[in-house]
């Protein structure tokens, strides 16, 4: 299942890009299903992976080819709801390829939630 339709373009001839703000709306109520996270939690951090294609809950991450260095440092959360997702370009090693995202998201409560976007495009421009 797809939670966020990235579309995001990046290549070579920046250092990074950004920031893109993820929102992660609360369920109404104890009953509703509004949101993505349950009612009356708050995110506290988050770790970004990503790999070349697109990634849901069926793939299986220990065949999957991991794109590493694709994510800056400065990514955090900055409220309960909201992630500001920073990126660079992770390399030639990764040009002219689609990227697929898992943010796993650590709540207040103490759950796990993964959440699935796609795609980023990583090109490659002679410079």
């Amino acid at each position: 299942m797809i939670h966020f339709d990235l579309d995001i373009r990046i290549d070579n001839t920046l250092s990074d890009w950004g920031p893109y703000l993820l929102h992660f709306p609360v369920c109404s109520s104890m009953v509703a299903n509004d949101g993505l996270l349950p009612y009356d939690s708050a995110i506290l951090s988050t770790v970004f992976r990503a790999f070349e294609g697109k990634v849901d809950a069926s793939t299986n991450l220990t065949i999957a080819n991991e794109i590493t260095g694709l994510f800056d440092s400065s990514t955090d959360s900055i409220n309960s709801q909201e992630v500001v997702l920073y990126l660079k370009h992770p390399g030639a090693a990764y040009k002219n390829i689609r990227a697929g995202i898992i943010m796993e998201v650590l709540l207040a409560s103490g759950q796990r939630k993964s959440f699935y976007g796609y795609y980023i495009y990583i090109g490659w421009q002679a410079v």
